[in-house]
């Protein structure tokens, strides 16, 4: 891990924090919650396409200048 002066300079606007919920009934499935860090929206999901769909949105709104 580097330190924090050396992380001052990466931009926050495409950093997320994804969250795994543990699925105990053997199945494969994936859920969880995942947080945009610059804006502090998030969803819950239930798939890897909602994750992802999620991911590329927010990346092309922040890539379009908006908020």
């Amino acid at each position: 891990m580097q330190p924090m002066s050396a992380q001052s300079d990466r931009p926050f606007d495409r950093a997320f924090v994804v969250q795994f919920e543990r699925i105990e009934d053997g199945r494969k499935r994936l859920r969880g919650r995942v947080e945009a860090v610059a804006s502090g929206e998030a969803i819950r999901f239930r798939s890897l396409k909602q994750l992802v769909g999620f991911l590329t949105s927010r990346l092309r709104t922040r890539a379009n200048g908006e908020r």
